[in-house]
């Protein structure tokens, strides 16, 4: 006997459409979870007594681009923490790094040469062009708070004269200009270095010219587009009575804070709490660090190198994660051809230097990206970054990658002990990237974890301008 059919029904449909739904959903939710807990940071100990931490902070964030997800770790007091947050790429504060300062280079006639350069104006369609036989290098620097300040670097001149340009028509072009004169990014521009500090931009002319001194120069008076350009006076340009804005006139006001004696090459500045410290290079090559206080007064001066050429000084800030404290990577090249390194750590109080600690570097693959002291000022505490690479098998064909690697270590000031090691693995191979679950197999997001950013945000102790 035939069992009795149970008819469908459009709601019997959806409840088992609904069911099946809902399994999928949590099912994604805990590959998901897994996910995002495997993408976590990790502090794995290697030697050494964890109890050194105490008294340091450390705050980082991992950005897998392909993954679409953010970590953010922590270590505070000893406690290291990581949450990892999916579905966004975007890191928190991020634009607090990079000060953002943009710049143009306008090589003007020199202001003596206008008329000369007017008499000789030859008309080519709308545009006139002229010789000039000096030419003043005038920079322009946009601020991160939109506004801009311009300035005469120096002048230029050679036995033949160069071809000068005006278009009444491009409002780019409001007065005679040249262009392709000298490569600047080999005269080293002011705009490598620009720090703020006691309320104020402090920027970076390295060398000197005809027209500035090297050292440190403070952005006293800046301007808004509209108030720069309504500031320019009216010029003449050619003989028909045109006029155009002034482009040799300088913008704003910028004066020079600090010049050491002697300094043929000045690498940078960066703030210590409420002193200036300042890089610079002597005629015999001596690398010196002077600590300069608000009046731009030296009150301290150390030696970190010797025999050291500008070309090949590379001098890289690191992020400071406590008020008052400064680390720089020094690397030139030695006397023997290869390169030296050195880690510099600082900490400033009430106007002198409290902490200062200077440790070589020796291997090749150290590259720290983070270092601090801790609360009493005698142990440091050092990220470095390394670099692994990686092999596996993946269906009959064989992958590699490289992977960034980070090493954490501190040490004792006073004797130069290590006191811990712990390797930072920032979430980027922790979930079986290079050992799948099953042979032949990748999970999906464990493929996508090999394009990774780790970045130590950067916190400042200076008010925003």
């Amino acid at each position: 006997m035939n069992k009795p059919r149970i008819p469908r029904t459009p709601a019997r449909s959806l409840a088992v459409l609904a069911a099946v739904t809902l399994a999928l959903l949590a099912g994604w939710a805990v590959f998901r979870a897994a996910g995002r807990g495997a993408l976590d940071a990790r502090l794995q100990n290697r030697q050494g007594d964890p109890a050194a931490l105490q008294g340091f902070t450390l705050l980082g964030q991992v950005q897998h681009l392909n993954a679409d997800a953010v970590t953010t770790f922590t270590l505070e007091d000893g406690e290291f923490c990581s949450e990892t947050r999916l579905d966004t790429n975007t890191l928190a504060g991020a634009t607090n790094w990079d000060y953002q300062l943009y710049s143009g280079t306008n090589w003007t006639i020199d202001p003596a040469d206008r008329a000369a350069v007017n008499a000789a104006a030859v008309p080519d369609g709308d545009t006139l062009t002229s010789t000039a036989p000096r030419l003043v290098w005038m920079e322009t620097l946009f601020l991160p708070d939109g506004t801009e300040v311009r300035l005469p670097i120096a002048t230029w001149s050679e036995e033949t004269p160069v071809t000068a340009y005006w278009d009444p028509v491009d409002e780019e072009w409001t007065d005679w200009c040249a262009f392709d004169v000298i490569d600047t990014e080999e005269e080293l521009r002011p705009d490598q270095n620009l720090t703020p500090w006691q309320g104020r931009y402090c920027l970076t002319l390295p060398r000197s010219t005809d027209l500035q001194a090297a050292g440190i120069y403070r952005v006293e008076e800046s301007l808004t587009e509209a108030e720069a350009r309504a500031q320019l006076p009216a010029v003449p340009v050619g003989a028909g009575g045109a006029t155009a804005a002034d482009e040799t006139a300088p913008c704003g006001r910028v004066q020079l804070f600090y010049t050491p004696e002697n300094a043929v090459f000045v690498s940078g500045c960066l703030p210590v709490g409420d002193l200036l410290a300042v890089t610079w290079l002597d005629k015999a090559g001596t690398l010196s660090l002077d600590l300069v206080n608000g009046a731009g007064q030296r009150v301290d001066r150390r030696t970190l190198a010797e025999q050291v050429s500008a070309e090949t000084l590379r001098i890289t800030p690191l992020p400071r994660q406590r008020p008052g404290e400064a680390g720089l990577l020094v690397r030139s090249q030695g006397p023997n051809g290869g390169e030296q390194a050195q880690l510099v750590v600082m900490r400033a109080e009430n106007g002198r230097l409290t902490v200062y600690c200077q440790c070589p570097l020796t291997a090749q693959d150290t590259l720290p990206v983070f270092a601090a002291l801790d609360d009493t000022g005698t142990r440091l505490l050092q990220v470095d970054r390394k670099l692994e690479v990686w092999d596996w098998e993946v269906r009959g064909y064989h992958r590699g990658a490289s992977d960034p690697a980070y090493e954490l270590r501190v040490q004792d000031l006073d004797d130069g002990a290590v006191l811990f090691t712990a390797g930072l693995t920032a979430g980027d191979w922790a979930w079986g990237t290079h050992r799948p679950a099953s042979p032949n197999r990748l999970d999906a997001l464990s493929v996508m974890q090999f394009n990774t950013q780790v970045w130590f945000p950067h916190l400042t102790d200076e008010p925003t301008l």
